[in-house]
């Protein structure tokens, strides 16, 4: 699915429309159950964009959704949910989904696993600013427009791709299903 936008969005340009058609894309990715990892950069890694995506596929029921963040650096004594790290990529394949949030320069070896990735045929999704090389390797992705546009940043990226990769399947009443499907 070919979502794509010029690196600018003037007002009116129909940012929200193309972020929505992107955290949808994402949810249809076909992998393997804990096959959804979420990268970014050594000095900026994604902790807020995996948290929310975790939250989202919680509250929507969508175990597919629930993503495992990938660490450049991981500590001996990180808790096993956080031992991830950017290696797990070197053998990614068909069954594999990764998140990519390079609104940052990703290092030339990060660049090097992704590149692989892909090759092999995992779905590859990009936030970036501008990143055109990332951006030909991508199945999907969508360029941060810049502040200022509806005060999109990374943070507002952090919030809105996975709302939009839960919207319409929200269960229950409660408030944080509501919040999904609004």
């Amino acid at each position: 699915m070919d979502i794509r936008r010029p690196a600018s969005y003037p007002a009116g340009s129909g940012w929200l429309a193309t972020a929505r058609r992107f955290g949808q894309a994402l949810r249809g990715e076909r992998h393997d159950p804990g096959s959804l990892f979420v990268v970014g950069s050594a000095g900026a890694e994604p902790w807020h964009l995996t948290a929310h995506l975790q939250d989202a596929a919680k509250w929507a029921q969508l175990p597919g959704l629930s993503p495992t963040l990938l660490r450049h650096s991981v500590p001996t004594d990180a808790p096993s949910h956080l031992r991830a790290g950017v290696d797990v990529l070197d053998a990614a394949g068909p069954r594999t989904t990764v998140l990519v949030e390079a609104t940052c320069v990703l290092d030339d070896r990060l660049r090097e696993r992704l590149a692989g990735a892909s090759r092999r045929g995992a779905g590859l999704y990009v936030l970036h600013a501008g990143d055109e090389e990332l951006a030909t390797m991508a199945r999907a992705d969508l360029v941060q427009p810049p502040i200022g546009v509806l005060g999109a940043s990374t943070e507002t990226l952090s919030h809105l791709v996975p709302r939009f990769a839960a919207e319409g399947h929200a269960r229950g009443t409660s408030r944080r299903s509501r919040w999904l499907r609004a």
